[in-house]
């Protein structure tokens, strides 16, 4: 198994998976839509309170579905369809959705630009280990799974 430096310790890709994702889990990983909401013209959407992940789009209309594989709802908008699963991340029944498409469309920006910075976080701290860059992806892949993190 590839050994990999992570300060002065060394530790395999699974070590480093682990330490990596109870540093963001101290640090508290940011919820969505909660802590990044800042507009009171809400509207309540209900959720299944179970995994979701995006679907096909037909006819302008972009399909999210449940865990199963069945389709659980269909949206007209891309960013509203990624508000809905990047809002499922902790399996909720119900969230709280904007009603103006331009919010939706910033608060998912916003987002996905937070995502982007642990993404960069998780590269620099890899860089420093001196891993691979081909091992770089699976590994951010193996930690957003393991948050339960998503990003489209």
């Amino acid at each position: 198994m590839l050994k990999i430096l992570f300060g002065n310790i060394q530790l395999n890709e699974k070590e480093f998976i682990k330490q990596y994702v109870e540093k963001i889990t101290t640090e508290r990983i940011k919820n969505f839509p909660d802590d990044f909401i800042s507009t009171m013209e809400l509207q309540t959407v209900s959720l299944p309170g179970k995994a979701l992940h995006l679907g096909e789009e037909f006819f302008g209309n972009f399909e999210i579905l449940n865990s199963d594989g069945e389709s659980f709802l269909q949206v007209n908008d891309y960013n509203r369809a990624k508000y809905l699963i990047y809002s499922n991340r902790q399996l909720p029944t119900k969230t709280m959705i904007p009603d103006d498409e331009d919010e939706v469309k910033k608060l998912v920006k916003k987002y996905e630009l937070y995502l982007d910075n642990i993404i960069k976080d998780i590269r620099s701290s890899l860089s420093k280990t001196g891993i691979e860059t081909k091992h770089s992806s699976n590994i951010i892949s193996e930690i957003f799974r393991v948050l339960n993190l998503v990003r489209y």
